[in-house]
Formats: structure tokens, C-alpha cells, sequence
């Protein structure tokens, strides 16, 4: 997780001090270093947690004639194979992948999104054109949020544009996007896709990139998911698929950690992760308190205790295993934080107890490995999204 933030402006100079507070409330996403970076009509802000190469990953990054600048969250996992098809174009400096998505971007253009097998939320500012595009990945793994309020700025997270306006512009934003609470009270997994709590902030969307010029702000999506393209073929084999899956996301210079329930998306993640690489803990939620709301079997902590199945996996993976204790009036007041750190209100209670069992993990892991989406990908959910 790194943070990244921008401002755009070709009427007004750039205001230095504002990049400064977008970087500084980031810092939190990225405690390995910080980087800014003031170019004609642009100004880029990056804070850093470094997964690949260590010391020479810092950004912003330019391409070698110093045209193409870029700010860059996520991890593209077949960065190597993409390296060796652009090698002949393109004097590499460092072996991490912020380089050659840049790469890729002035090879191919936005054609090189299609070729990304990873998660990723990026700007490229381009010198010479005067113009930048922001894109995100196609599930939208990785965040970020844009506002033309003004001028055009971006931010990993919708909230630091909400603090960083002027003062008029922060008073309506804080008023609140109607058509986002709408979305979140009528259907809250879903909301939160297009339009931040915040309003006149935007998320980018799944598949989704912006170009920006002198001419404007126009929108287009490079990718549509469908995850599944053939009606009624017979299932396929998927443990090569899942195995490759998982050996690719282990591409980091730092042990990557597990969150292991004991069921079966997550100790598949956790059995070939650790497997493959024999570093990084897991954790599991432990809830206290649940006897007491037993009477509510609508309830996560009323019928779930993942304690016995997690520990039995984790022996039979000879992984180092941590339980994190949550109490379910004590840690009420974490709601607050869960919500600020989501940028939604919690819809379930597990919302909070992820938001501290992620706390304990991050005192020994920079990155953690999970089971997601498993349900909607390969049990055919389907949630009112429109």
C-alpha cells in the first residue's frame, strides 16, 4: 500500500504547501519514504511502503529523458515477463514495477493497461503534451479518488481532498454527496463505487482511466471484468491456475503475511502462499463476547468462531500462528476508525474487527495475502449494483 496525490492546474500556479498536506495525511500508507515533485502545470506527491527493491524504488519516477513522470500504488505481478518484451526499448535503473509501468506506458500507451496482471491505481504526467492520465486496475483493488473542483486533483483516499480544498469548497463537501448516502442506505455493499461520501469527489472506477488536458476531463474505461465469459461449460481444474495465482502475488522483498479464518478460500491462499515461500505469520479474529448476542442469529459473531479450523490449519501448514482478541463492547469505539480508514460507514461488524485485525497484523507484516470475491467469482452472486 503506498499513497499518491496530485494537482493539476493550467490557469493558476501550483499551491506547494497543499501538495505538502495531501502528502502528510498519506503518510500513513506509506511510511517508507516520501517524494514531490513540482513540474510546469503538475505537482506529484508520493508516499512509499516498499515491497520491491528497496533502495532505488522511490517516486515520483520519470522516464530517462525526464518526459513522463509517474506516481504509482499497487503491485503488477508479471512485471519481470513485461521487462524482458520492453528491455529493448528501455534503459531499466531499478527492478521494481513502478518502472515498468512507466515503461509500458510510453511504449504502448494505454493499450500496456490491458497487458497489467496485478492491482493498480497510477498517474502519468506527460511534459512535453502537457496532459496526464489516471487509471485504476479492473476489479479496483486499489484506490483512488479525483475532483475538478477548481483545478484537477487526485488522491489515494477521497478524504484528503475533502481536507485540502478551500475553505468553501470543504464546507460543501463535508455537506455530503446525497446520491452516495442514497447508495449507502439503500444498498450498502454496493455503494461507494462512483461517488465518495464526499461531495464533488469521485472515485475512479473498476477499469476505469481519465485523461487530462487543457481541453478538459474526459473519461473512458479500458476493461470490462466478466468472470464468466462461457454459460454451462464444465468447470475447469483450478488448482495450477490458483497455484500460479499465488506464487505471482509472492513477488516481494519483504515476507508477506496471511489472514486465515480456516475456510476454504483462505487456507488455499495461506497453504500455497506459505508453501512457496516459507516466511510471513497468519492471524485470526478470536471474538469474546458472543454468548451474550446469541439471541441474534443474523449476527457474524452469533454463528461464527473460526479459532478451531484456523489453529488446525496453521499446524498442518507449519505456519507461526496469532490470535487477535476482539471484545465486542470494548472494541465498539473502533467503529470510528473503521469508518475513516474505509471512507464508508461499516456495514457489518466484521468491518471493524478486519480493521483490527489488519492493526495487529502491520506490526509485523508490511503486506497480507487474503481470500476474496471467491463467492461472486465462482457461485455466480450477483448483488443490484445499478
Amino acid at each position: 500500500m503506498c499513497g499518491i496525490a496530485g494537482i493539476i492546474d493550467y490557469e493558476k500556479p501550483l499551491d506547494r504547501d497543499v501538495l505538502e498536506q495531501m502528502q502528510v495525511a498519506l503518510r500513513h500508507r506509506g511510511p517508507d519514504g516520501q517524494g514531490l515533485r513540482m513540474l510546469p502545470h503538475a505537482g506529484l506527491a508520493h508516499t512509499r511502503l516498499s515491497l520491491l527493491d528497496l533502495a532505488r524504488g522511490s517516486q515520483p519516477m520519470h522516464s530517462p529523458d525526464a518526459r513522463y513522470w509517474i506516481v504509482y500504488n499497487g503491485e503488477v505481478y508479471n512485471f519481470r515477463e513485461l521487462r524482458r518484451d520492453l528491455r529493448d526499448s528501455w534503459d531499466f535503473s531499478t527492478d521494481c514495477d513502478t518502472e515498468v509501468v512507466l515503461a509500458a506506458w510510453v511504449a504502448w500507451g494505454r493499450r500496456c493497461l490491458t497487458q497489467f496482471n496485478g492491482m493498480f491505481a497510477f498517474f502519468v504526467w506527460d511534459t512535453r503534451e502537457e496532459k496526464g492520465w489516471l487509471a485504476r486496475d479492473l476489479l479496483g483493488i486499489k484506490p483512488v479518488a479525483w475532483t475538478n473542483e477548481g483545478n484537477f486533483r487526485f488522491a489515494s483516499e477521497a478524504r484528503v481532498l475533502a481536507i485540502t480544498q478551500g475553505a468553501a469548497t470543504r464546507e460543501a463537501a463535508m455537506q455530503g454527496d446525497k446520491l452516495s448516502i442514497l447508495e449507502y442506505f439503500i444498498a450498502p455493499h454496493c455503494s461507494g463505487v462512483a461517488h465518495s461520501m464526499f461531495a464533488g469527489i469521485h472515485y475512479l472506477e473498476p477499469g476505469q482511466y481519465l485523461e487530462i488536458s487543457r481541453a478538459g476531463v474526459t473519461s473512458a474505461f479500458w476493461g470490462d471484468y466478466n468472470p464468466h465469459p462461457v454459460v454451462n461449460a464444465p468447470p475447469p481444474d483450478l488448482h495450477p491456475f490458483l497455484e500460479d495465482a499465488v506464487q505471482r502475488s509472492m513477488v516481494s522483498d519483504v515476507p508477506v503475511g496471511y489472514l486465515l479464518s480456516g475456510g476454504v478460500d483462505s487456507a488455499l491462499v495461506t497453504r500455497l502462499g506459505y508453501g512457496h515461500t516459507g516466511r510471513g505469520n497468519a492471524y485470526t479474529i478470536d471474538i469474546h463476547g458472543r454468548d451474550r448476542f446469541a439471541e441474534n442469529r443474523d449476527s457474524l459473531w452469533a454463528v461464527a468462531d473460526d479459532v478451531p479450523y484456523a489453529a488446525r490449519a496453521a499446524k498442518i501448514f507449519g505456519v507461526p500462528h496469532y490470535l487477535v482478541s476482539i471484545d465486542r463492547l470494548r472494541d465498539a469505539r473502533h467503529i470510528e476508525e473503521a469508518a475513516l480508514a474505509n471512507e464508508l460507514i461499516p456495514v457489518l461488524e466484521e468491518e471493524t474487527a478486519l480493521h483490527r485485525l489488519y492493526e495487529r497484523a502491520a506490526r509485523d507484516q508490511k503486506t497480507i495475502a487474503v481470500g476474496e470475491i471467491a463467492d461472486e467469482t465462482h457461485l455466480r452472486v450477483s448483488l443490484p449494483v445499478e
